[in-house]
């Protein structure tokens, strides 16, 4: 049977999957909202963004930097959860200054063909934004892909929830099983 230590590491996976999918959720709600021009006031929005890229930020970042899952034997899970966190979280971070951009400059107009010419300018600035993203997306798709080929996607059968899926036919827990691995206890 596979042991993990769990209490000898920082695990904030959690956190980092709801940032990521509120954030998800934000921005396909703002992108419907901000196509009707139903937006009056920016700063939830702002805030939202805000508080958001802060963690997913810091928490990938750290993740990134330190590499905190390979002390529990999950190595490249730093890679697979902190990497496009701490991507996605500066994403957010320059989303959340064009925002306030947009905000100021809409405040500052009092006509609507300014206000046409300020949202024409917002959509021009996420223009260089969206290279950066659909590299990303590339890597995404290639961690996938890696993913499923070495098998890094499988969940140790003592995950509250994944670990129900430990036995699935794509899993690695028959290896754990028929090695009787365990992770080294040498952390001392």
């Amino acid at each position: 049977m596979m042991i993990i230590p769990w209490e000898r590491t920082a695990m904030y996976n959690t956190l980092m999957a709801v940032a990521t999918g509120v954030a998800l959720i934000l921005l396909v709600w703002f992108s419907q909202i901000y196509k009707k021009r139903l937006i009056h006031n920016l700063d939830g929005w702002i805030a939202a963004f805000a508080l958001l890229d802060v963690i997913l930020a810091l928490t990938g970042l750290h993740m990134t930097l330190t590499w905190p899952l390979a002390k529990v034997g999950f190595p490249f899970d730093n890679i697979i959860f902190g990497e496009p966190s701490t991507a996605f979280g500066f994403i957010l971070l320059a989303f959340t200054y064009l925002l306030i951009r947009l905000r100021h400059n809409l405040e500052k107009q009092t006509s609507q063909k300014n206000e046409q010419a300020v949202l024409t300018d917002f959509n021009d600035s996420l223009k260089p934004l969206s290279i950066f993203i659909t590299a990303m997306g590339l890597a995404l798709v290639a961690i996938a892909i890696a993913g499923m080929v070495y098998q890094l996607f499988a969940a140790p059968p003592q995950e509250p929830i994944s670990g129900m899926f430990a036995t699935h036919p794509h899993s690695n827990h028959k290896q754990y099983q028929r090695n009787n691995q365990t992770i080294p206890n040498n952390f001392s």
